[in-house]
């Protein structure tokens, strides 16, 4: 159940893209949350950091906890880093089981997500120049099977809870990135269906229907 008081309004602070802080946009949108959806401006460079210089005065003036986004604001509350973001907004909008031991199990499952995303990020933000063409053919051939195969034996089922939403959330990265397409699920059907659940929730096709459009 919704634990969350009507009154309470949301400012997420993250880039003018998808990235670290569209779990937390979706959890929001799916919660029926009343939210304010603050980008900050980024360009993405070939060589060399981004430049975001409305950031790095906020930054600089110490305004975020850990020096880094995304942040949540209510209330007169600050949290920091994605995770702990993503955590706090599912226990708030009824995402994380009902009980401790559903979950340990989701959490289990967001985890196994986490090691997937890492196998990715090695390959594709991570790597060498050079290394690079090899490095995404083994993710492909080797790691994402693997790693699908593990989520596979654990997802959780019942209402959609903070795994399905991480888990879609990076799927769609991966399709955006071109590393899968739509069938690419077919021969993981546990997942396959809490994907789909993800997004036949009426209040995320509407949000991806509407949002604005980025590339990363």
């Amino acid at each position: 159940k919704k634990r969350v008081m009507a009154e309470h309004h949301y400012k997420l602070t993250y880039f003018d893209i998808r990235g670290l802080g569209e779990v937390s946009r979706f959890i929001l949108v799916i919660g029926g949350a009343k939210w304010e959806d603050n980008r900050l401006p980024i360009q993405f460079q070939a060589a060399g950091p981004p430049i975001a210089p409305e950031f790095g005065a906020l930054k600089a003036a110490g305004t975020f906890p850990f020096g880094q986004l995304p942040v949540l604001e209510f209330d007169g509350h600050m949290i920091a880093q994605s995770k702990a973001i993503e955590r706090y907004l599912a226990r708030t909008f009824g995402l994380y089981g009902s009980n401790t031991v559903e979950a340990a199990k989701i959490d289990s499952f967001s985890e196994g997500v986490t090691d997937l995303r890492v196998e990715f990020m090695k390959a594709q933000f991570w790597a060498k120049p050079e290394d690079k063409a090899a490095l995404f053919a083994a993710f492909l051939e080797t790691h994402l099977p693997k790693h699908l195969g593990l989520l596979e034996r654990n997802t959780v089922s019942g209402p959609l809870n903070i795994g399905d939403v991480q888990f879609s959330q990076f799927w769609e990265a991966l399709t955006l990135a071109g590393a899968v397409t739509a069938s690419s699920l077919d021969a993981y059907p546990n997942i396959k269906a809490r994907v789909e659940l993800f997004n036949s929730n009426e209040n995320i096709v509407k949000y991806i229907a509407t949002r604005k459009p980025t590339d990363k």
